[in-house]
């Protein structure tokens, strides 16, 4: 039998985004119309999402994980 070799994944592929909420999020909640949308940068996306839900009490900031500025990918 031969061995399958593995393939290694590329960072940003291990991290999975649910682009479903992060559309509906851009376009409901930040009323953002498609173009706006799809040219946003996933960084932008993510903060300003962050942001609506901390203003509007939807979460604690003392939830938050890993703040979206300490993402390595995401950092510029």
């Amino acid at each position: 039998m031969k061995k399958r070799l593995r393939r290694k994944k590329h960072p940003v592929e291990e991290n999975k985004w649910d682009w479903a909420w992060l559309y509906y999020a851009g376009t409901t909640l930040l009323n953002m119309d498609d173009k706006t949308f799809w040219s946003s940068t996933l960084r932008k996306l993510v903060l300003l999402i962050d942001e609506h839900l901390k203003i509007n009490g939807m979460v604690d900031e003392e939830e938050q994980e890993t703040p979206v500025d300490q993402i390595p990918f995401l950092m510029m």
